[in-house]
């Protein structure tokens, strides 16, 4: 089944009159532009699939969190994009929400998740090993790891159930519904926003004073956040088309792979990075973990 991390409503803004999206990518040292119908770009086959499960649960975790909450804030966005002002609580804690999921249901970071979780479940059953020692009776493990290995299935859920939890999770949700938000349009510019594969930028954490993110929504407008206001208006205090070479090498530079929309090929080869192996990534990102 295909798991989108970008939803599909989204990269719509971009399509153009046949449907289809713009998109740019690196092969080697050239870019490559084609376009395709959201339905056929960023996913992953069965990236948010449980393991060892009964069938009808394998993909409950896209269908019954990630697909409803896409579905709830669709409206949201599109009210959002329009620069309606009148969002209910209800509607600014699903914003929230999405925002939280923009940065952690993408491919490395939904690896990345796995493997923690395995650590931890590791260093947990290594603690103690008496205790093992002393009931294992005739089990040919030597330890309560190896036990667990081999007669324990769908401990890699636990990272996908955790991602759930962390967009759940109020006091997350909390330091992105106490910042400051704005839409802001670039209606009389000549070039577009672009939008990539990994749709919401960040500069620091939410928490912090300077603090600011980015995502576009549509080829004419942005929504930016900040603590400060005085970030938001030092960002967007530029003529629109100096704010959007500004937004789009931020955007071009933290693809993963895709950058998605109109752009001339010389900025795009000037941004876009060469993709990243995802081991090498989620290996780095482990290393920063433990310093």
């Amino acid at each position: 089944m295909k798991h989108h991390y970008v939803p599909q409503f989204a990269l719509r803004y971009w399509a153009e009159s046949d449907g289809r999206v713009p998109y740019y990518m690196r092969r080697g040292s050239r870019i490559v532009c084609d376009r395709l119908s959201p339905e056929y770009t960023a996913y992953d086959p069965d990236l948010y699939a449980f393991v060892d499960v009964p069938p009808e649960n394998r993909h409950a975790l896209e269908q019954e969190f990630f697909a409803r909450l896409e579905s709830n804030v669709a409206p949201i966005y599109g009210k959002i994009e329009r620069r309606e002002k009148d969002l209910s609580s209800r509607e600014r804690k699903l914003w929230s929400m999405f925002l939280l999921a923009a940065n952690v249901r993408v491919p490395e970071k939904v690896a990345l998740v796995k493997k923690i979780a395995d650590k931890h479940v590791q260093r947990a059953l290594a603690e103690n090993p008496e205790e093992f020692l002393a009931v294992k009776g005739d089990a040919v493990e030597e330890t309560l790891i190896e036990w667990v290995q081999n007669n324990v299935s769908g401990i890699e859920n636990i990272g996908l159930i955790q991602l759930a939890k962390f967009v759940m999770n109020e006091d997350r949700q909390r330091e992105y519904l106490e910042l400051e938000w704005i839409v802001h349009g670039v209606e009389h510019a000549n070039v577009e926003l672009l939008l990539s594969d990994r749709p919401l930028w960040t500069h620091k954490h939410p928490t912090d004073s300077d603090f600011i993110a980015m995502m576009p929504l549509s080829p004419r407008s942005v929504f930016v956040a900040a603590r400060d206001k005085r970030v938001i208006d030092k960002t967007i205090n530029s003529s629109p088309n100096e704010l959007i070479r500004r937004v789009n090498e931020s955007v071009a530079g933290s693809a993963w792979e895709r950058v998605y929309g109109r752009a001339p090929l010389g900025f795009i080869d000037r941004c876009l990075r060469q993709p990243e192996s995802l081991e090498l990534a989620v290996a780095a990102a482990m290393e920063n973990s433990r310093k």
